[in-house]
């Protein structure tokens, strides 16, 4: 990945972040990114049944059909969030 690619999608996880007002969403994300992906941290407030979706949509991400590119998905969220 180029320079440029990752200064572009930091710039659009910043922008991601920036229309988040749920502070579990936040926390989760700032645990993630400060390093803090224990999955013990991750998971200890899900039920087992969110647990096992979590598990099954990270296989699920495995195969690239089942991807949304950013611009969808930035676009679904402006969205979202003007509701």
């Amino acid at each position: 990945m180029s320079m440029s690619e990752s200064t572009n999608i930091k710039q659009d996880i910043l922008s991601l972040i920036s229309h988040v007002d749920n502070r579990n969403v936040l926390e989760l994300v700032y645990q993630i990114l400060s390093g803090s992906s224990d999955k013990t941290a991750l998971t200890a407030r899900l039920s087992p049944e969110e647990v096992e979706e979590l598990n099954q949509s990270i296989l699920e991400s495995d195969d690239e059909s089942n991807l949304v590119s950013l611009d969808e998905l930035k676009n679904n969220l402006g969205k979202w969030l003007k509701r």
